[in-house]
C-alpha cells in the first residue's frame, strides 16, 4: 500500500492488482468455455432426430434367442421394452386369473399380436 498523501503505489498494491486482473480473466474464460459448450450441445443436439420421429421408430428383434423362463430388455425409441420367453407353467397361470379383477382388463388373446400364420404366440410376452 502506499502511504498517505502519496500517489505512488508500492509493490503490495501492484501484486494485488495482477491478482485481480487473473482472476478476471480466468472468470471471463470459464464463462466464455462454457457458453461455447453450451452453443456446441445445442448444435449437435439439433442434428439428432426429432422426437417425432423417435416415437415413431420401430425395431426388429429375434427372439428366438430368448431361453424358456428368461427375458430380454430393449431400449426402442429410448423407451425400455421387456420381450419375456413364457413357461407353460406361467401361460397356465395367466389363462387362470379373473380378467374382470385388473386394472386393465384384457386376455392374453386380446393384447398380443398375430403371427405371420394367424396365431398367437402366448410363450413370448
Amino acid at each position: 500500500m502506499s502511504e498517505p498523501g502519496s500517489s505512488t503505489p508500492t509493490a503490495d498494491a501492484h501484486a494485488e492488482g495482477e491478482t485481480r486482473r487473473d482472476f478476471i480473466h480466468i472468470a471471463a474464460a470459464s464463462v466464455a468455455a462454457g457458453g461455447a459448450a453450451l452453443v456446441g450441445y445445442t448444435l449437435i443436439r439439433q442434428l439428432g432426430p426429432a422426437a417425432d420421429t423417435r416415437a415413431a421408430s420401430s425395431a426388429e428383434v429375434d427372439i428366438s434367442k430368448v431361453p424358456v423362463g428368461g427375458e430380454i430388455r430393449l431400449l426402442i425409441g429410448g423407451k425400455p421394452f421387456f420381450v419375456r420367453h413364457r413357461t407353460q407353467g406361467e401361460i397356465d397361470q395367466a389363462q387362470a386369473v379373473d380378467v374382470s379383477r385388473l386394472r386393465d382388463p384384457q386376455t392374453d388373446q386380446e393384447r398380443l399380436q398375430p403371427t405371420t400364420d394367424g396365431s398367437f404366440n402366448p410363450a413370448i410376452w
